[in-house]
């Protein structure tokens, strides 16, 4: 499969009016960050070197996921990769596409945002500010936390970190 270089304009719409919210602008390490595919030491380092700063995007992230928009985005995405695989299989009859629009969506949108709000708490880890790790901590106490990020958060709250 290849990638399209037609712009998709739903998408075009909301990466628009994303960038058109009353919201700060994030800095390059954490959008770096939250959507690197083999993320690096080197990322994560840039994010540390943050500090404090970067605590309240990532609090936020660890405590509630990605935002409404973002998400949209997201479903905008995966809308349209969906809708890829089905001309595929439109072409290749031997390859069918498994399951409805909504079920690929509801299935890869929750993976997204349970790895958003996992590098919130590896960042915030690496941070290591007493601020950073109130953040886990508030965060371990919710109690709703899939397994996997209530373990990710309880590995950094143990991890000895170097200033």
């Amino acid at each position: 499969m290849y990638a399209s270089s037609r712009l998709n304009p739903p998408l075009l719409v909301l990466a628009v009016l994303a960038g058109c919210s009353q919201t700060p602008v994030q800095p390059a390490a954490i959008v770096t960050w939250l959507d690197c595919v083999e993320c690096t030491a080197a990322q994560l380092d840039a994010v540390k070197a943050l500090g404090d700063r970067a605590v309240p995007e990532f609090r936020g992230l660890l405590l509630r996921g990605p935002s409404d928009t973002r998400l949209e985005i997201e479903r905008q995405r995966l809308r349209a990769a969906y809708q890829a695989l089905k001309d595929y299989e439109r072409r290749h009859p031997q390859n069918a596409v498994q399951g409805t629009e909504q079920q690929y969506i509801d299935r890869y949108l929750g993976q997204f945002v349970l790895r958003y709000r996992l590098r919130a708490a590896k960042a915030l880890g690496a941070i290591a500010t007493p601020s950073a790790r109130v953040a886990l901590q508030d965060a371990q106490k919710l109690t709703n936390l899939p397994e996997r990020l209530r373990t990710e958060i309880a590995i950094e709250l143990a991890a000895p970190r170097s200033p």
